[in-house]
């Protein structure tokens, strides 16, 4: 990606291109924001421009033979650590193992977020995670001299997941790395980083997308003619750009939508035979699409009670969610918000632990229900 490939935040990349341009660059630097905001965008973009030869006031060419190496995602010198199985073909993996799979999706689409690389990864229930076999091999790239003479990057996606083991072992790199070498962490969820390596960082927060650059975004890039329909995109999105794209790209309403309100109105009537059944199909659709479900269930919960006490004009709802949460949402009020939503959170961190699904979300079905005629 070039710095115009990623949408909004003017203000960052002038930020960075002004500390390229002064030689004021941190060997070390986390750019934090949520799914879909660009940081990892901004990272690469970065990157790129410091590579660049012919690098102009704004941007990098984008035709220099750097940066066709930067277009695939070839060159030498720039290196990528993420989230990934332990094990591939019977041995120790590292992120290596896994590249051709980061470099189609990363090229494809260069907004993405976790959930995206499970499904390229075909990991089902498996737990994804940087190990000290990473650290091992980080430390090794970066013991070597830059194969161009420049910088020498390794951008490391979701720093959250790297194990004890890896953090220590890297901390000594991250702190006193070798002449030109450039660590760019990008992380969704700064406060679940190894403190240790998060203090050795410089931090730049990545907001998440305006409505306003959101909504010109999908009909630049994403081919939404509609301005309207561009609009409640951008405002369901919520300043995510992958969920922006998956909603211009699906033809219909999301699946969970449906999904969701067939939930609720089960969970109100307290059909438990019925509850049953929906937590056996919701089980039998794996721990990733459950998480998925639980996520929107918050998500749904939250905008209801804005919708309550905000006005409707600020809550996040496509024309069927619109319409289901007006009958809805006087359901969800100050006296049984809060605890609907830990009962949500937590049957999301128990299934996120291998804990058996279909008990899991039929106890949380019997929760809601009290808490639906609280």
């Amino acid at each position: 990606m070039l710095f115009r490939d990623v949408i909004g935040h003017d203000n960052i990349k002038a930020r960075l291109i002004q500390s390229a341009q002064e030689n004021r660059i941190s060997h070390a630097q986390l750019f934090h924001g949520p799914h879909g905001s660009g940081n990892f965008g901004l990272a690469l973009a970065f990157a790129r421009y410091l590579s660049c030869p012919n690098r102009t006031d704004t941007d990098s060419c984008g035709m220099c033979p750097t940066c066709k190496k930067f277009n695939s995602l070839q060159h030498p010198d720039l290196h990528f650590s993420f989230p990934h199985l332990s094990r591939k073909n019977n041995k120790t993996a590292t992120s290596e193992d896994y590249l051709e799979e980061w470099r189609r999706m990363v090229t494809e689409f260069g907004y993405f977020d976790f959930g995206h690389w499970q499904q390229q990864l075909n990991s089902e229930n498996k737990q994804l995670t940087i190990g000290v076999a990473e650290a091992e091999k980080i430390v090794h790239k970066f013991s070597l001299t830059s194969y161009e003479g420049g910088f020498k990057f390794l951008i490391l996606w979701m720093p959250e997941l790297m194990n004890i083991a890896c953090a220590n072992k890297l901390l000594k790199t991250i702190e006193e790395p070798p002449p030109n070498s450039l660590f760019l962490l990008v992380s969704h969820q700064p406060e679940q980083v190894i403190s240790t390596v998060l203090s050795r960082t410089q931090m730049t927060k990545v907001p998440a997308l305006s409505d306003e650059a959101m909504a010109s975004a999908v009909i630049t890039h994403l081919g939404v003619a509609k301005p309207e329909m561009a609009e409640e995109i951008a405002n369901v999105s919520d300043g995510n750009y992958f969920k922006a794209y998956t909603l211009a790209k699906r033809s219909s309403e999301n699946p969970m939508s449906a999904r969701f309100m067939d939930w609720m109105r089960k969970c109100y009537q307290m059909d438990v035979a019925q509850l049953v059944t929906f937590s056996d199909a919701l089980h039998s659709d794996g721990r990733e699409t459950i998480k998925e479900f639980l996520e929107y269930a918050l998500h749904m919960v939250r905008q209801c009670i804005v919708m309550n006490y905000a006005g409707d004009q600020l809550s996040r709802f496509t024309r069927a969610e619109r319409a289901f949460a007006q009958r809805f949402a006087p359901f969800i009020n100050d006296k049984n918000v809060i605890e609907l939503t830990e009962q949500i959170e937590r049957a999301h961190y128990d299934v996120g632990r291998n804990t058996y699904a279909k008990l899991t979300l039929l106890d949380l079905s019997l929760q809601v229900n009290k808490l639906l005629h609280a």
